[in-house]
């Protein structure tokens, strides 16, 4: 397990750094403006993939266990294709984005529906470091296209950067390759009968997880277009990045969820408790001294990296810290319920999040700007939180902290390290 965590924290690590990378090239190269455009095509594209993933990697890896079939990839690879033509549909109907962008974002949400599903199968056979190592090609091959841009072009723009993004998923899509040859090795037939029952298990599982992500998504990157509306592009560029600095310390968390989910479901109910405990623990420490470090770094440090343009991205960042950290843990949470199929919980949770965010921004964007903004999401953050924590106790009978400051939980977790090191092979 341990050999686990640690290809996904580092594969996680070095793809923040490249996209930390990238927002500074972003933002030296076209400015705050051109950032708040790339920020807002970002959201447009993320959640596009999360709408065609409804029928996708958590219903696979969920399903799939309890019942191999071919039927959930039959299902899933039909999905791609309509629900892609359904999606130019709505962003041709809704302008989120600029009209011009439409076709490479249905472009590339295709292209990362069928990775999902693809990958899918190295989650529920636990075999997360091919799982990483693919995936990590995807940031990687995308700033190499983005100086490939830069160096043959000698400028940049925001087109660039969209044909640098979907080239890399192109990348992506030929790793993942190796997942849907690895289907035709599990020898599973297709039972065309059951494909309508299966369709709908899939449908049910994938429509409440997905649906709590989408509104998840909204409540953090909604602001974006509120804040544009009220405010400016330029305001959506200096506080995506604080988001994005902010939001990159979730990477332990993120990192910890995937093996945690991949260890869940593999799992007897017996053990969940604990082993939600463990990792918790580790989530909330490991963050915290993250969190210090980020805290710690001068604002003259962000002026020089993004230019003058950002030089109140430390105030925004100082605001963000204190709820984010919290926050952080809720990644984890989320994970447990998705492993036990109670999508439900995430749905509502998140619901109520972006209520409260969404609102809470509305009313403060006006009068404080991208602060108010900030303010509203770390109100939000904390609210998610104690609904969670509410739903933990009804299910495994502790709170999210009780293992965090317990000290049996130091010395259990002391323990585990201890052992997993000593039986890790040099």
């Amino acid at each position: 397990m341990l050999k686990r965590i640690a290809s996904t924290f580092i594969t996680k690590i070095l793809s923040g750094i490249i996209n930390l990378v990238i927002a500074v090239l972003i933002s030296n190269w076209i400015g705050a403006e051109g950032k708040g455009v790339q920020g807002l095509y970002l959201t447009t594209l993320t959640l596009s993939i999360t709408a065609l993933s409804i029928l996708g990697l958590m219903p696979l890896t969920y399903l799939y266990p309890r019942k191999p079939s071919l039927n959930y990839y039959l299902i899933v690879y039909i999905w791609s294709v309509f629900s892609s033509l359904a999606l130019y549909v709505f962003l041709r109907l809704v302008p989120l984005v600029n009209d011009d962008y439409v076709v490479y974002i249905v472009f590339t949400s295709f292209i990362s529906s069928l990775v999902s599903n693809n990958l899918s199968i190295f989650i529920i056979k636990e075999k997360i470091v091919f799982y990483n190592l693919a995936l990590f090609s995807q940031p990687l091959s995308h700033i190499a296209f983005i100086f490939g841009f830069y160096w043959v072009k000698g400028s940049f723009s925001v087109e660039y950067y969209i044909y640098a993004l979907l080239f890399s998923y192109v990348v992506l899509l030929c790793f993942s390759l190796k997942g849907f040859f690895q289907l035709f090795k599990e020898k599973l037939s297709t039972d065309y009968s059951l494909i309508w029952k299966d369709f709908f298990n899939m449908l049910r599982y994938g429509l409440l997880h997905q649906s709590a992500t989408i509104i998840q998504l909204i409540s953090f990157r909604g602001a974006y277009f509120i804040l544009d509306y009220f405010s400016s592009t330029s305001e959506v560029g200096v506080y995506s990045n604080a988001i994005s600095i902010t939001e990159s310390i979730w990477i332990i968390s993120k990192s910890l969820s995937l093996v945690f989910y991949s260890r869940m479901i593999n799992t007897k109910k017996a053990f969940h408790k604990s082993v939600f405990q463990n990792f918790i623990f580790a989530s909330f420490w490991l963050q915290g001294l993250a969190f210090l470090f980020l805290a710690l770094i001068p604002s003259s440090f962000y002026i020089y990296l993004f230019g003058h343009e950002f030089e109140e991205l430390k105030y925004l960042i100082l605001i963000l810290l204190p709820s984010s950290l919290i926050f952080g843990q809720s990644i984890i949470i989320e994970f447990y319920f998705a492993s036990i199929g109670k999508h439900h919980v995430n749905l509502i949770t998140s619901f109520m999040g972006m209520f409260i965010i969404i609102a809470l921004s509305i009313w403060l964007t006006p009068h404080l700007s991208a602060y108010g903004t900030a303010i509203a999401t770390n109100i939000g953050y904390v609210c998610i939180l104690i609904i969670q924590n509410h739903h933990i106790k009804s299910n495994l009978e502790t709170s999210i902290y009780q293992p965090i400051f317990s000290r049996a939980a130091f010395v259990n977790n002391y323990n585990l390290l201890k052992n997993a090191l000593k039986n890790t092979p040099v």
